[in-house]
């Protein structure tokens, strides 16, 4: 009796019905496959520089339509060397469903592409999925000019004598013939870096180096650069190295001893043993000593590139040597062998609670405690050199201050695995340990290090 709201109703539902089926996906054309991002690329070049071999990875992602072409090349001398060329699969029609991330990874090898040394262009080209640009999908294009190096630097070494005990330190002042991200001493396993600053010629480089004492002198030791290319060179150097011998000195560890010394390390009581306190002193003698090393060793990592001190470094005054650097030490405890360690410094005792100032000019980079070390003060004074103060009762200083030589930085104690009060000292070149007692010689320190600073700058110009 009344068709007019009915017709009504049905065009509203033929409304509906064609929203579904044409607007719908409309929207998702103009969203999905007409959407209008880049492809991401990003690539792991560290250097402009290629030489003989170098690992490349590419990675390029679309969180839309998804992947479709990769194209990598090196395009210079005259050529355009393919690196790779892929195609993705276009996924489902509407939704798409490519993949939206592609990783690539290869080493270059310059000369059996055929190219030879000189600027090459290197490029990575990159389309989506999308049905932008006439169904060519969204492009994205990296370029970079590299350089391919094959030559090896020149290392020159400038200093003549190099000196060097079992334990000692050394140094070697060198010329580098382009720029190296990595020069230095290797010797055996462990590698020294260089710094520059010396003279006006950043191509100058020093480095302080050691000869561990659990080194022999049979150890290879050379220099070592390495270019921003990647190119690779080893070179020898005049050296005498001198063969040390080191005390050995037995402990006796009492029961007094574990019974006052144990409760101050946060370490637990094993509980299963028949003496927990030894077991606990072994552990900290063992394990707890492991972890602190690992401390110091990040601790020196860093260091200011330039020399901080200057002179002769001071000892504790008035003190009496208890310990020396690199004794050999065997525990026992009721007669019986328990452990044995090597003591990397030189306990120094005076007074109670004595004042303990800095041996040089430097900058603190660590004062707190330090497990077996107890309250610990370490300074670095640049170029790779630090210098240690252990078993404080009191810390006067904090990180990143810097601190004149002679100036307080705290007082003697007996914290950490001390048995008495006094100051454990030590010196490292980088994270070794070296006999401080070189560094205390004003004599030992200008035959080996200022004279050859002063003949570099002084032929330098």
């Amino acid at each position: 009796m009344y068709p007019y709201p009915r017709k009504k109703s049905l065009k509203k539902r033929f409304f509906i019905i064609l929203l579904i089926f044409l607007v719908i996906p409309i929207f998702f054309l103009l969203f999905i496959r007409l959407e209008g991002e880049k492809p991401n690329i990003s690539i792991n070049l560290t250097s402009s520089y290629l030489g003989a071999s170098q690992s490349l990875a590419v990675k390029v992602t679309d969180k839309k339509s998804g992947v479709k072409k990769v194209r990598v090349t090196l395009e210079g001398q005259g050529k355009e060397v393919e690196l790779l060329d892929k195609h993705m699969d276009a996924g489902g029609l509407i939704l798409g469903g490519g993949r939206q991330e592609i990783n690539f990874e290869r080493t270059i090898e310059p000369k059996k592409l055929g190219l030879t040394e000189g600027e090459v262009i290197f490029r990575v080209v990159a389309r989506d999925l999308s049905w932008r640009g006439w169904f060519h999908g969204n492009k994205s294009t990296i370029e970079k000019k590299m350089t391919i190096d094959f030559n090896p630097p020149v290392v020159t070494v400038l200093t003549r004598a190099h000196n060097v005990n079992q334990g000692g330190s050394g140094l070697v002042i060198y010329e580098l013939s382009e720029d190296c991200p990595v020069s230095g001493v290797q010797v055996g396993d462990h590698f020294f870096p260089g710094y520059s600053g010396l003279v006006e010629k950043d191509t100058v480089l020093a480095a302080f180096f050691t000869l561990a004492h659990n080194q022999d002198t049979g150890t290879r030791i050379f220099m070592k650069a390495v270019d921003l290319a990647g190119n690779t060179t080893r070179a020898g150097f005049t050296k005498y190295l001198k063969k040390k011998r080191f005390k050995k000195d037995k402990i006796q560890i009492s029961d007094d001893f574990l019974q006052s010394k144990m409760p101050e390390f946060d370490v637990p009581d094993d509980e299963q043993t028949d003496n927990p306190l030894l077991t606990k002193f072994i552990t900290i003698n063992n394990q707890l000593r492991k972890e602190n090393y690992t401390r110091i060793v990040e601790m020196t990592s860093r260091t200011e590139p330039a020399i901080l001190w200057k002179g002769s470094f001071l000892r504790l005054a008035n003190s009496k040597r208890m310990a020396g650097f690199a004794d050999h030490r065997t525990y026992f405890y009721q007669g019986e062998k328990i452990d044995e360690q090597t003591h990397l410094g030189i306990d120094l005792a005076a007074y109670s609670r004595d004042k303990v100032t800095a041996a040089n000019h430097g900058k603190v980079v660590y004062a707190e405690k330090l497990g077996i070390y107890g309250q610990t003060v370490i300074m670095d004074h640049g170029f790779g050199l630090f210098s240690m103060y252990s078993h404080l009762s009191r810390i006067d200083v904090q990180p990143d201050q810097i601190v004149a030589k002679n100036e307080s930085i705290g007082l003697t104690g007996n914290t950490g695995m001390a048995g008495g009060d006094h100051l454990h000292f030590g010196m490292l070149v980088q994270d070794v340990f070296v006999n401080p007692v070189e560094w205390w010689d004003a004599s030992w320190i200008k035959n080996n290090v200022t004279s050859k600073i002063e003949d570099v700058r002084s032929a330098t110009p």
